[in-house]
């Protein structure tokens, strides 16, 4: 009798891990969270700059008096600068006296350009390299921090393989959704991101000669969302989806060679913030990953308001220690 009891009681824990790690039903990202943000949190007005192709990015910029640094906001695919981001921007700037500038990536909000597609892979990374670029001239000698969102996480990741930049000082990764090989994903039904393999396969086994223009990820975003913070992009191309997503996430944390922090949220629905925060202390290195935190009760969204203090109290140690 006590045999059966415990084989009962492992399939009961075994059915509640499962629940608990799996969401079904619709709307698998909670945007409603939102709502909390209070109604007079300012919005900054958009700007244009062109970029290496002649496509016109917007932008936002959020500057306070007698500002003591620069803090460049990459919003997730998808998403755009005035969806949550905004109150981050706006408190960063206020309490850490920050420059704060929140670009929208291409094709995205009001910038230019097919949503959810580019003329390659890199064109992404080109964008992120000219905002970066527009910002410390527009803002010189100013330390140069960046945070990204999200799947802009693996964007910044891609970049910084890339890149032969030497100015930026250090990454905050918010929520990072790395990929589906990083395997961090929360399971959820319906996925919140659905990957066409077909698309992709003909694409990596034609070394990305073909198919960079095929149907590679869709979003399931409510659609209320959809409506309240439009544009919002549910669709990318295989050259969009390989821009936002890791190769070899690992190693490319492992690889990191400069002051980077880390916060998910407990309750994100769309990656586990106990096996993110597990994946970074396994991967990351020392001196390099300064902070690994999970912020209690935070979602995908809402950690942009609930994890400022994170995120702003990781932006004064990094002002006040000298570059490495």
């Amino acid at each position: 009798m006590a045999k059966g009891h415990s084989s009962l009681n492992f399939l009961i824990t075994l059915f509640l891990g499962l629940l608990c790690s799996t969401r079904v039903g619709a709307a698998p990202l909670d945007f409603n969270v939102l709502k909390q943000l209070p109604a007079d949190t300012p919005l900054a007005k958009v700007r244009m700059i062109s970029t290496f192709d002649g496509s016109n990015l917007a932008y936002r910029q959020y500057v306070p008096r007698d500002p003591r640094g620069l803090v460049v906001l990459f919003h997730a695919a998808g998403l755009h600068s005035a969806v949550g981001l905004n109150y981050l921007a706006y408190h960063l700037a206020k309490e850490q006296r920050v420059v704060v500038v929140t670009p929208d990536m291409r094709g995205h909000g009001a910038s230019e350009g097919p949503p959810g597609d580019a003329p390659k892979q890199d064109s992404y990374m080109m964008d992120m390299d000219n905002m970066l670029a527009y910002a410390t001239y527009s803002f010189p000698k100013m330390p140069l921090l960046v945070g990204v969102h999200s799947s802009a996480s693996a964007l910044m990741l891609n970049y910084l393989e890339w890149t032969k930049r030497k100015d930026v000082r250090g990454v905050m990764f918010i929520s990072p959704y790395l990929g589906p090989k990083a395997k961090l994903e929360r399971v959820s039904t319906p996925p919140v991101v659905q990957v066409h393999k077909a698309g992709m396969a003909t694409n990596k086994s034609t070394l990305g000669l073909a198919c960079r223009h095929c149907k590679g990820l869709t979003f399931d975003l409510p659609h209320a969302a959809k409506i309240t913070y439009r544009p919002l992009v549910t669709e990318f191309t295989v050259a969009a989806a390989r821009a936002f997503s890791t190769s070899n996430p690992l190693l490319q944390v492992r690889k990191l060679r400069l002051p980077y922090a880390v916060v998910v949220g407990s309750k994100d629905e769309l990656i586990q913030g106990g096996r993110t925060k597990q994946f970074f202390k396994m991967n990351g290195r020392t001196p390099w990953m300064m902070k690994n935190e999970i912020v209690p009760n935070a979602t995908h969204l809402s950690i942009l308001f609930q994890g400022k203090d994170q995120i702003g109290g990781w932006v004064d140690q990094m002002l006040a220690q000298p570059p490495q």
